[in-house]
């Protein structure tokens, strides 16, 4: 498998539960038929495997995958207090499939300075922070990039419920908003604190 670009699925498991499943399950079968034309591969529901010493609490299930097999590893989940953010403009930076290497992304969040996180803008668009999709308020209505770095499931789930809504957000915009909150399989958009768009530099 190490000859392949590993690709990883985060899953949130609380309580012995691995949640949205589904959504993973489609969008690890996309990225195997992109990349290696074979849609067709493990079903998550079957080969993950949960201890009993993990069947109470929150973890992050990490699996990272090639063609022909995977890895699977459980950790325990600390969530990242995130209260400022920093625009980074890159309009080369691709994380389109979930690659297990982040290095790029790792780059860019290098430059958030004394902010907490960055938020990258790419061709003029806000899309994601370097590790999670986000949603802005307007006061009534949520909405998210129309073209997130990383389609992520969370995002998908969200948007299939109409919870939230896809528009162009360009950061000339972000006065039109009251604030923004970061989500992914892991955090939860509705306990997240709403970050000021005043802390967004």
């Amino acid at each position: 498998m190490s000859k392949w670009p590993l690709l990883l699925e985060t899953i949130k498991l609380k309580n012995g539960s691995l949640l949205n499943l589904p959504f993973h399950q489609d969008r690890m079968d996309a990225s195997r038929e992109q990349l290696w034309k074979k849609r067709s591969g493990f079903i998550l529901e079957e080969v993950v495997e949960i201890p009993a010493s993990k069947k109470k609490g929150v973890f992050k299930v990490r699996i990272t995958y090639g063609p022909n097999g995977f890895k699977q590893e459980i950790e325990p989940y600390t969530p990242s207090v995130i209260a400022s953010l920093k625009l980074v403009y890159s309009n080369e930076i691709n994380y389109a499939i979930k690659y297990a290497d982040r290095s790029d992304l790792n780059a860019l969040s290098n430059l958030r300075g004394e902010c907490d996180e960055i938020l990258i803008v790419k061709n003029g668009q806000i899309t994601d922070t370097s590790y999670s999709n986000v949603a802005f308020y307007d006061g009534s209505q949520w909405w998210t990039p129309q073209f997130p770095l990383l389609a992520g499931t969370q995002r998908a789930k969200l948007i299939s419920e109409g919870r939230i809504k896809e528009r162009n957000i360009r950061p000339m915009d972000l006065n039109s908003f009251k604030g923004v909150k970061l989500f992914n399989a892991m955090i939860d958009l509705d306990q997240e604190p709403l970050i000021s768009i005043k802390n967004i530099k």
